[in-house]
């Protein structure tokens, strides 16, 4: 089994947890999602889901308004695949990153996952420190 694939089997049994919410968000700002696998879109298909996967407002906003008046639309898994530095810091030259106040109140804090290789690390290895000691030691040279 490949990394892509264990990795893909974290984020799915993280989905299979909270798939009868209405709306998932998904938070991707490395791109650790492989877009190839196809385990997300099964997961969705199998669970009723439209997908969107967005990074920029502009596209965001266009399929989700098309989800919204789709009468498929049954349960929503928003994939957000901003990076983080433009989520912290607006730029004129860049696009802006998907800005969804209306979906947040729909979805609990529950239905929100914010992907971390620390943490996939962390449960994989069972250590709540893991990288604690590499942070602790490049972040004192500051």
């Amino acid at each position: 089994m490949d990394n892509n694939s264990v990795f893909s089997l974290w984020i799915i049994d993280k989905l299979e947890a909270i798939k009868d919410e209405p709306f998932l968000l998904v938070r991707d700002s490395l791109r650790l999602l492989p877009e190839a696998d196809g385990a997300v879109h099964r997961f969705a298909n199998e669970n009723g889901f439209t997908v969107i996967i967005a990074s920029t407002n502009l596209v965001f906003r266009e399929l989700f308004e098309k989800a919204a008046i789709s009468k498929d639309t049954k349960k929503l898994l928003l994939i957000d695949r901003a990076p983080a530095r433009r989520r912290a810091h607006a730029s004129l030259t860049k696009a802006p990153p998907p800005f969804y106040p209306d979906l947040l109140s729909k979805t609990p804090a529950v239905a929100r996952i914010d992907i971390s290789l620390r943490q996939f690390l962390i449960e994989k290895t069972g250590d709540p420190n893991f990288g604690l000691m590499s942070l602790m030691i490049h972040g004192s040279h500051g």
